[in-house]
């Protein structure tokens, strides 16, 4: 089996083999040393060579990987902090507070006709009613401001 050799590679031929643009292969190829002149005095290139500037910044960096990997740790140890320091709190959390609050509103609220009805039942003149009910609310938003949820 015959051995396989480097071979030099014109601008235009690369491009088309890499299927890339050939200025972008020219624009890669002016940090190069050319391998030597084709027959048109065109500087041509190791394959090898444009294949790797070609991927150059796909590559991955150790440092900079490292350096993200740090940064991600920071920020998740950040955020465990935070949640332990209780400056962070759990989304679950917070949503069956709200909902227990929201229960006791809507408890008193809908109790407020119940307590007040019969004292209303009883007026005829428009503004004692008003009144009536507007002590109840008042009420109601009292104990409402005293109410505590429970921790669960």
């Amino acid at each position: 089996m015959p051995k396989m050799q480097k071979s030099e590679w014109s601008l235009n031929a690369a491009a088309v083999e890499l299927r890339v643009d050939r200025r972008r292969i020219a624009k890669l190829a002016e940090d190069l040393e050319a391998a030597g002149h084709d027959g048109h005095g065109h500087p041509t290139y190791w394959l090898r060579d444009l294949v790797d500037a070609l991927f150059a910044n796909d590559r991955l960096d150790p440092q900079q990987e490292k350096a993200k990997l740090d940064k991600e740790r920071r920020k998740a140890q950040e955020m465990k902090n935070a949640v332990d320091e209780r400056e962070l709190i759990p989304a679950s959390e917070v949503e069956a507070r709200w909902s227990a609050i929201l229960g006791a509103v809507r408890a008193r609220l809908l109790n407020l006709p119940t307590g007040k009805a019969p004292e209303v039942a009883v007026e005829s003149d428009p503004a004692a009613c008003e009144k009536l009910l507007r002590e109840g609310v008042y009420e109601a938003l009292q104990e409402l401001s005293e109410w505590k949820p429970s921790k669960d």
